[in-house]
């Protein structure tokens, strides 16, 4: 039984040993032909082949190096067909085949190996091919239905780019183009949208803007903001601020709608959000010399001199979209340390309407001031007016050294003078009521009385006081133009 037992224990190990063998040669002859078969040689690839004759991969290698030493279509259609009877869902060798016959001017053989190709592959790769088939071959409808295929199937990280430039190549009409070729994908709007951005195609990116906001999410928006920054500069006015709206409206930007008719043009006055450097919001250059900082509580924007900055500079800037033939008045609060009267530090408003060069519209006067100091200035925008610059600028008068010291920016606002001189009009008409109604107007009336985003429980002057009860309540208004107390 022992015996028995042993000889059973050996024979196991023996085949054991025996499969071992087996494996480790095959191991071994396959990884010399994986290497024979990389090599640059039609002969280590033809004994490649022998090594492992079913490996269909061999075979197109073999095709490769026929084609790069300029051998036979032939030979290579010979090679690709083997590969094919081994592997006949090898979408590639199926493009090859077809890209041959099209080159041996075989239409019907072309169409046939590139369809299969798309037959046993859905990627894009197939796709593309048969746009590129069909493009060369001038078959427009064709074209349009696998070139969309194409952009349906293509990688979210895929370039889109080339089959972009075949669609503008074959037409230059924007919207057939969106209709017939573009998916509803938003990898491909994205992309889409960079490509016309990237190519000038400006007034064809507003429809394709257009479409992607509605499911644009914060991955979008420094896309979308360039294609508005795009579009500021070239003038496309309307179209920026359209854009820039549909994004405050989605929540994918923290500021108010931008309103030129209601004289809503000026965002982040407050300096609450760091300023972005894009679209309307505020834009601080680089320059050398000059460091701009946040403040806090109150908020507020500050730039120190250091002295050796450039003589003439942009320090801050924004783009307002004003109406045409509009009176505007633009307010703001500033303190100054160790920068004198005089110095060239100003705020400029200029006009950069298309067609011509920069007009300046207004300007403050030189800030300079120890203490927190509110200035204003009003201006009227010309009658062909689409857009402005708000600029704090730096030109060393002359006579003077270069600053060295800080400014402190806040509570900056722009108001059209028409919608404020309505608000103060309801303001002090509801004051007139108030003080008709009865000789003291108790507090919770006054309280309650209001309209225009103008109270009428704001202090109050001495001279208003002083007119208290006196039937000319026009008196009242009068105070406001000498004095500016509500």
């Amino acid at each position: 039984m022992k015996p028995t037992w042993f000889n059973l224990r050996r024979l196991a190990a023996v085949l054991l040993a025996a499969s071992l063998a087996v494996a480790l040669y095959w191991s071994l002859r396959l990884t010399y032909a994986d290497w024979l078969a990389r090599q640059e040689r039609m002969e280590s690839v033809n004994r490649a082949i022998r090594l492992a004759r079913g490996n269909a991969q061999y075979y197109v290698r073999a095709a490769e190096l026929l084609k790069r030493a300029g051998a036979g279509e032939q030979l290579q259609e010979a090679a690709l067909e083997q590969a094919l009877a081994l592997n006949p869902r090898d979408s590639e060798v199926w493009m090859e085949l077809g890209l041959l016959a099209e080159m041996r001017g075989e239409w019907r053989r072309a169409e046939r190996c590139l369809l299969e190709a798309a037959r046993v592959d859905r990627t894009s790769q197939p796709r593309r091919t048969l746009a590129n088939y069909y493009f060369r071959r001038g078959e427009k409808d064709k074209f349009w239905q696998w070139v969309r295929e194409a952009l349906e199937k293509e990688p979210a990280a895929g370039d889109m780019a080339p089959l972009f430039r075949l669609c503008w190549s074959l037409t230059a009409d924007a919207g057939f183009i969106l209709e017939r070729a573009l998916p509803e994908r938003v990898e491909v709007l994205r992309q889409y949208l960079g490509f016309l951005l990237a190519t000038s195609r400006l007034d064809a990116a507003e429809a394709v803007a257009a479409r992607l906001l509605p499911r644009a999410t914060r991955e979008d928006l420094p896309l979308l903001l360039a294609c508005c920054d795009r579009w500021l500069e070239t003038r496309r006015v309307p179209a920026a601020t359209d854009l820039w709206n549909a994004l405050v409206r989605r929540g994918l930007l923290p500021y108010e709608a931008l309103n030129p008719a209601k004289g809503a043009v000026l965002t982040n006055g407050s300096f609450t959000i760091p300023p972005r450097g894009q679209g309307f919001d505020w834009r601080i250059p680089r320059v050398e010399g000059i460091t701009a900082s946040l403040d806090q509580r109150p908020s507020g924007l500050r730039f120190t001199f250091s002295g050796k900055q450039p003589e003439q500079c942009e320090l801050l800037w924004q783009y307002l979209p004003l109406a045409p033939a509009a009176d505007y008045r633009f307010r703001f609060e500033y303190q100054t340390e160790d920068i004198p009267a005089a110095s060239g530090l100003r705020w400029e408003l200029r006009d950069v309407t298309q067609g011509r060069g920069p007009v300046r519209l207004a300007e403050s006067g030189s800030l300079s001031s120890a203490d927190w100091r509110s200035q204003e200035m009003e201006f009227t925008t010309p009658a062909h007016f689409t857009l402005a610059r708000l600029v704090l600028v730096y030109r060393r008068a002359l006579g003077t050294t270069r600053i060295s010291g800080w400014i402190a920016l806040r509570n900056l606002e722009l108001t059209s003078v028409a919608a404020r001189s309505a608000a103060i009009a309801r303001r002090f008409l509801l004051l007139a009521r108030a003080l008709q109604a009865e000789p003291a107007v108790p507090e919770a009336a006054l309280q309650t009385v209001g309209g225009g985003g103008a109270s009428i429980t704001d202090p109050l002057c001495g001279a208003c006081l002083t007119a208290r009860g006196q039937p000319a309540y026009w008196k009242y208004y009068e105070c406001y133009n000498r004095n500016g107390c509500f």
